[in-house]
């Protein structure tokens, strides 16, 4: 009905077809939030007009997928403010740790983890320091950038909601 690539529609059409199958419940609003995360990297702008409609219907029943949205938004935002200088040094800094951390290289992933956090202020920076601190076998650290995170979290918060579960039972077996 309304499956399109979010790079070729008229965003204000679109989301007016929105409110209008949902006012008539013909879909559920979880429909539409991978056309969200979707826009959410070609116009923001216009992403966070879909996420307003979408906040309006699904407020109470879909608060998780909302809140979720919401961060993805706000951490494109966040990259995108950061000047021409910062954003290379940041993405440099990432592919290096990403590297390293393909490699097994757990501390030099860290250094520039930690490196990028410290350089862009980005939240999945935590989430990215947490999973390599979890690598190491680090489990406390990792827990506490991976709760950091969550407070804040959006594109990754499904899989530092996994990393969670299991640090929390590698923790209380450590524990007895």
């Amino acid at each position: 009905l309304l499956e399109v690539d979010a790079r070729d529609i008229n965003i204000d059409e679109y989301i007016t077809a929105v409110e209008s199958v949902l006012n008539a419940k013909r879909l559920s609003p979880t429909y539409f939030f991978v056309t969200a995360k979707e826009l959410i990297n070609e116009d923001f702008q216009k992403a966070s007009e879909l996420i307003e409609v979408l906040d309006i219907f699904g407020s109470g029943v879909y608060d998780t997928e909302l809140f979720c949205l919401k961060n993805m938004l706000t951490e494109k935002i966040k990259y995108e403010g950061l000047s021409p200088e910062v954003r290379e040094n940041y993405d440099d800094l990432k592919a290096e740790a990403t590297v390293a951390f393909k490699s097994k290289d757990y501390d030099l992933a860290l250094d520039k983890f930690n490196s990028a956090l410290e350089v862009s202020k980005l939240p999945i920076m935590n989430y990215y320091i947490g999973k390599t601190l979890f690598k190491r076998g680090d489990y406390t650290a990792a827990r506490d950038y991976l709760l950091k995170y969550s407070e804040n979290g959006g594109e990754k918060l499904d899989k530092c909601m996994l990393y969670l579960g299991v640090i929390n039972k590698k923790i209380s077996r450590i524990k007895k």
